[in-house]
């Protein structure tokens, strides 16, 4: 008799262990979208700029001044990261060659992040060194292709940013003036749940 009556408890107790598998599976992840910043102006010297702007990539706003919570800060073709000699924050960033901002999908294991030092900053300026090449005859500031920049958040998430025109409404290249520069556009994916996949 007792046998029985422990296989009828078990038989009514199977429902209820198969309802709590059920409900703990994982949710599917949600897919994340780019964020665009157009015409972020952040002129540099050559067109009148004197000073920064820095932008949170968190919060996707400009922040009123360097003492802020910002990730990157842009003058001109300069684009800085609050930590080492440029904030006291923690962001970080590297920037990857060769790559498609749609097609990655997380953080290669070999990115090697940097911060801004006396030597160079973590995002390297200059024609042809970081994220854009000057073109001499045409004075034409335009982003390279395939370059990715990843940042290391000062909140410590993890963004891939491409950047897509150095003029006012990304106009066509025979359209660019070469001297109204300084107005940024550029995509960004930021994953907030602290994970290095995007």
């Amino acid at each position: 008799m007792k046998k029985v009556n422990y296989f009828i408890l078990a038989m009514l107790a199977l429902p209820l262990f198969t309802a709590c598998t059920d409900n703990d599976e994982t949710e599917p992840e949600v897919e994340l979208e780019a964020v665009l910043v157009e015409d972020l102006y952040a002129p540099g010297a050559q067109s009148g700029g004197t000073e920064f702007v820095y932008y949170s990539l968190e919060n996707n706003a400009v922040v009123d001044s360097e003492d802020g919570d910002w990730d990157l800060g842009f003058f001109g073709t300069t684009i800085i990261v609050n930590n080492g000699v440029n904030g006291d924050g923690n962001a970080e960033a590297t920037v990857l060659n060769g790559v498609i901002f749609d097609e990655l999908e997380s953080v290669p294991t070999t990115a090697e992040f940097a911060i801004d030092t006396e030597e160079g900053n973590a995002i390297p300026t200059g024609s042809g060194n970081g994220w854009y090449l000057y073109d001499q005859p045409t004075h034409i500031v335009t982003p390279l292709a395939g370059v990715v920049i990843l940042v290391k958040t000062n909140a410590g998430n993890y963004a891939k940013l491409e950047m897509i025109s150095y003029y006012e409404g990304n106009p066509a290249h025979e359209d660019i003036d070469p001297f109204a520069g300084g107005y940024q556009t550029f995509r960004y994916t930021l994953q907030s749940n602290g994970t290095m996949n995007f």
